[in-house]
């Protein structure tokens, strides 16, 4: 973690474009004359990076906008403590179980959750070694099946007594028959029973329903960016 030019640096030099992160420092944002150079004199050289930003940082969203970065999504983020004993029930006729072999950690990470949100030359770019990534941290693998089919993954990284999670998907048809709340509550029972204190996430419109029954309060929106030069490796295929 670093901060520089009122941008908060995050992951930096990781090989992976999801791992490289700024935010605005959260005490205020400077503003400088070229207020976008600190991000692009601390990424260059990197495959790409993304600006999440919450609610209240107006000038650095101005700067970003101004600067001709894209928005990308817009997220509510939700956060419960932990502390009880979670029973994951898992939907009959489906296998649900944390991934530990490199072949289901692999299609935890990747499985084919990315269409409509990634171009294929992005994600082959952003997970160019899906296991590599796996060791990077604290971080868990779960997954669904039925029979030997991948219908639904998540995913869980423990920091300083929270957990995150991250990766939730489940594939169109299979949806509704309480998969992802199997894998959700799977992964905080992992957690509570290692003693995390807070999980924490970033919801899609279609998983709003599942944490707020699981006891999820909101607490922000995040606004995530991506800089021009990510934008035209997407739109060409082009290598950075």
């Amino acid at each position: 973690m670093a901060e520089t030019g009122g941008w908060r640096l995050a992951s930096l030099a990781s090989e992976w474009p999801a791992y490289n992160v700024a935010t605005a420092v959260s005490a205020g944002f400077g503003a400088p004359a070229d207020p976008t150079a600190p991000l692009e004199a601390a990424f260059a050289g990197l495959a790409g990076y993304r600006v999440w930003l919450r609610d209240g940082m107006d000038e650095a969203e101005s700067a970003l906008r101004g600067a001709g970065f894209e928005l990308t999504v817009e997220l509510p983020a939700y956060w419960r403590r932990l502390g009880r004993a979670w029973q994951p029930l898992v939907p009959a006729g489906y296998r649900v179980y944390r991934a530990e072999s490199p072949e289901d950690v692999a299609d935890a990470i990747l499985g084919d959750r990315w269409g409509g949100f990634m171009e294929d030359a992005e994600a082959a770019r952003t997970f160019p070694d899906p296991l590599a990534m796996a060791a990077e941290g604290e971080r868990r693998f779960y997954v669904a099946r039925d029979g030997d089919r991948l219908v639904a993954t998540g995913q869980s990284h423990w920091m300083e007594g929270v957990v995150g999670i991250y990766g939730m998907w489940t594939a169109d048809r299979h949806r509704r028959r309480g998969l992802a709340t199997a894998i959700l509550h799977l992964a905080l029972a992992e957690a509570a029973g290692e003693g995390l204190e807070y999980a924490t996430l970033q919801a899609s419109e279609l998983g709003i329903g599942i944490y707020e029954r699981s006891g999820f309060r909101a607490y922000c929106r995040y606004r995530v960016y991506r800089p021009p030069a990510a934008i035209d490796r997407a739109r060409t295929g082009g290598q950075t």
